[in-house]
């Protein structure tokens, strides 16, 4: 096997965390999975999680004390979820553009072939989690360590040759995700 030739510009990692709601209805997964390959991100990795309380109350800890924190943090425990890594140029901007709004009568109003406007039943059954930001001060989100925690288990330090779908188009994603310049964020619910 011959060297996987590198992408001329870098690519940009994101998560992408199919809720609960999404996972129940395999015809909905499997439209947001060919949306997120119509969309030419790679798949880096995905795997299947069910959070505990903890896992959840940690992962938006950052919205404790809003009117949705419990129900939201009860939501994200009541079922199995999908975590992705997706990579593109400008996978963050990309993915949140693709998600639509958070509040699921906007996204039905404003972008109504969102994954949110076609899918979301609710604020929060909405089908879908992104990160919020490319980047994000150190400490200013104190779910940041468990979305690391996250993204390491899902990509570890890697080395991936990524195949495309059309001959000669291969590319090779190389670097640790702490080094990788992509924040997991939960700006979004």
């Amino acid at each position: 096997m011959g060297a996987v030739p590198r992408s001329a510009r870098p690519l940009q990692l994101t998560l992408a965390l199919l809720k609960p709601d999404a996972v129940a209805h395999p015809p909905v997964l499997e439209a947001v999975h060919e949306t997120i390959l119509n969309n030419k991100f790679l798949i880096v990795r995905t795997k299947e999680l069910m959070w505990r309380r903890e896992d959840s109350q940690r992962f938006y800890q950052e919205h404790s004390g809003r009117f949705f924190y419990r129900r939201l943090v009860e939501f994200m425990t009541s079922g199995p979820m999908r975590a992705y890594i997706l990579a593109h140029e400008d996978a963050v901007a990309r993915w949140r553009s693709l998600m639509g709004p958070t509040k699921v009568y906007r996204a039905r109003n404003t972008a109504p072939d969102s994954i949110r406007g076609a899918y979301g039943l609710t604020d929060t059954r909405n089908t879908i989690h992104g990160s919020g930001s490319k980047k994000m001060p150190a400490g200013t989100n104190s779910g940041t360590q468990l979305k690391n925690k996250a993204a390491r288990m899902l990509t570890s330090c890697m080395t991936i040759p990524c195949r495309s779908r059309r001959p000669g188009r291969d590319l090779m994603l190389t670097g640790h995700w702490e080094k990788s310049g992509c924040f997991i964020g939960s700006g979004e619910h």
